[in-house]
């Protein structure tokens, strides 16, 4: 992700120039790991010293928590929300579950499924508190 978005600086810095796209890459790859910016920098002759710090906003279709973009997750529940890949990995979640909270414990919770615009599809173990 941060590739990607020093990806999307160096576009709008660059556009019209003529960088190559290996030097574009090799640009990217410098800058690609948090590590290289969240050490503190001193700079010669500078009363302060640096540190960049990246920070990240949650998208609101990104959030399971918003109500408008997420119905079934209904205020004063518990979920516990499980990502699948296929119907395999489904019902594996759905047993490993059965299996924690036992079948009388599973009988407090709804169990549905839940299509997130960004990340796939997750099980959800729903129950009111």
């Amino acid at each position: 992700m941060i590739r990607r978005s020093f990806g999307q600086v160096l576009e709008e810095k660059l556009a019209g120039s003529n960088i190559s796209e290996e030097d574009r890459k090799r640009l990217e790859d410098v800058f690609s790991e948090q590590e290289d910016f969240s050490r503190v920098r001193n700079v010669e002759n500078a009363s302060v010293k640096l540190r960049f710090r990246i920070m990240t906003e949650v998208k609101p279709e990104g959030n399971i928590l918003n109500p408008k973009q997420y119905p079934e997750i209904l205020d004063d529940s518990l979920n516990f929300v499980i990502p699948y890949h296929s119907e395999e990995e489904k019902d594996s979640a759905i047993q490993k579950m059965e299996t924690a909270m036992g079948r009388n414990g599973m009988k407090g919770f709804k169990v549905f499924s839940l299509k997130h615009p960004l990340n796939g599809w997750f099980v959800v173990f729903q129950t009111t508190l």
